[in-house]
């Protein structure tokens, strides 16, 4: 099986839900209004590393 990296967005900013979002399998947390300098941050530290 192949793991899909996946990014919670939430309503909701407070650390125990951030962590409750790892705890449920997600590999980042994000809570809405998310700015796109924020979403693109959270893709590159989830993204798999480039093969060469």
């Amino acid at each position: 099986m192949v793991a899909v990296p996946a990014i919670a967005l939430t309503g909701f900013g407070r650390a125990q839900d951030a962590k409750r979002a790892i705890r449920a399998g997600f590999n980042a947390h994000l809570a809405k209004p998310v700015s796109l300098p924020e979403l693109l941050s959270a893709i590159d530290r989830i993204k798999a590393p480039k093969l060469e």
